[in-house]
């Protein structure tokens, strides 16, 4: 049963940090340190693909989309699939991802 001593809820009378009890007595790193120490391990892996190259499927969907290099009005993205040919067209994979193509002009 837990007793209160000295307004603490813990079966020790030890204050920890903000006014309250802890039992590891303080050896946690601050909440920051977790959130930072985790964008950087994202970051880190990632890193070294900034200077690469597009490959593979990359080519036709960013390279050569001209919804994406703005050789066609900022509507079409809205008519036309992943790849930037027109959603009618009997070629056309109907991946419709107006908001990402956009994100690429």
């Amino acid at each position: 049963m837990r007793r209160r001593n000295n307004g603490c809820c813990c079966q020790s009378s030890k204050k920890i940090g903000r006014g309250g009890c802890n039992d590891a007595e303080g050896n946690e790193p601050p909440g920051w340190c977790i959130y930072a120490t985790v964008a950087l391990v994202a970051v880190g892996c990632y890193l070294n693909a900034l200077g690469a190259d597009f490959v593979h499927d990359d080519i036709p969907a960013v390279v050569r989309n001209k919804d994406v290099l703005a050789q066609t009005p900022w509507t079409s993205v809205l008519k036309d699939d992943f790849w930037g040919t027109p959603m009618h067209d009997m070629n056309s994979h109907k991946s419709y991802r107006p908001l990402t193509t956009l994100t690429f002009r």
